[in-house]
């Protein structure tokens, strides 16, 4: 029992990062959409909840990594979106350039011990690389979301406090940032 309980800040954080993932995943891929008319991509969170659940607890059995089981890499998504917006000549489909990407690409790397222990003195600056377009692709994302100058600037200043001090500080002074500065009151609603 005591492991499960010291396991499940981890499991909310988790879930915390599929969901965004999700978030981010649903809204680049519906901005490219408008550029690929000629290819429609059904986007269903329940399929991609199941996919999910079965593919992690498959892997919790078979090779448990737990940085594979998220549902987005970021970068990957944005290359692959960017080339596909080009039209059907760069990329036929959306899924065979996701396909050829994670099925065909990365465990080829696997298999290549050798070239992943040359390259490996450069996986630091890949993974900076990686964080650095992540954290750009979400924070222009973000900054779709909010409707006035004062709301830009909680969020703003949100993002700064996550970054600068512990993440329940940063997630306490946002609150109480969003109480002060915006207010509650209509927030919640759709428009």
């Amino acid at each position: 029992m005591q492991h499960f309980v010291e396991a499940f800040p981890l499991a909310l954080i988790s879930y915390a990062i599929l969901f965004a993932d999700l978030v981010t995943g649903q809204s680049l891929l519906e901005s490219a959409k408008a550029s690929r008319a000629d290819d429609p991509v059904d986007v269903d969170l329940e399929r991609s909840h199941y996919s999910i659940a079965i593919r992690n607890l498959a892997m919790s059995v078979l090779c448990p990594f737990f940085s594979t089981q998220g549902c987005l890499w970021t970068g990957a998504h944005v290359i692959i979106l960017e080339r596909w917006k080009r039209g059907r000549e760069e990329m036929p489909s959306l899924f065979g350039g996701i396909s050829s990407y994670y099925v065909l690409g990365i465990p080829v790397l696997y298999l290549c011990i050798p070239l992943i222990t040359g390259v490996r003195p450069l996986m630091e600056a890949t993974l900076f690389l990686t964080l650095a377009l992540s954290a750009y692709v979400c924070a222009s994302l973000a900054f779709k979301l909010p409707r006035s100058s004062t709301e830009c600037g909680t969020l703003f200043l949100i993002g700064v406090g996550l970054a600068v001090f512990p993440p329940w500080i940063g997630l306490l002074a946002g609150l109480v940032l969003a109480g002060l500065l915006c207010g509650w009151k209509g927030h919640f609603e759709t428009e």
